[in-house]
């Protein structure tokens, strides 16, 4: 799967497409957002078939991260009572989802 980054407030957001072409989002990426630390997916109650393991260059080599589907994203900024989760919410509906959408994945 191709991963594409997207920035939030200064924060990079790594976004791939599943198999079903749904986006999904990079977990630590998410937690990073929201100053969580551990970004286990088991500490957020996330439906299990919506998180998926993908293999990702990073400085530190490749490393397996945790991505999430848009329904476990809601689920984990619902509950948040960070005051970025609101506005990482309205950036993900009105900017990342539909530009993802729009060109398939590519940023």
């Amino acid at each position: 799967m191709k991963i594409s980054i997207f920035i939030f407030d200064g924060h990079d957001i790594r976004i791939a497409l599943n198999d079903e072409g749904e986006p999904i989002f990079c977990l630590a990426d998410v937690c990073s957002v929201l100053e969580i630390r551990n970004a286990n997916p088991s500490r957020f109650n996330l439906v299990v078939d919506g998180v998926y393991v993908l293999l990702s260059a990073t400085n530190g080599g490749t490393q397996e991260l945790n991505f999430i589907t848009e329904e476990n994203l809601h689920r984990i900024l619902l509950r948040s009572r960070k005051p970025k989760s609101r506005s990482f919410q309205d950036w993900a509906a009105k900017e990342a989802l539909p530009a993802i959408r729009k060109i398939g994945g590519a940023a």
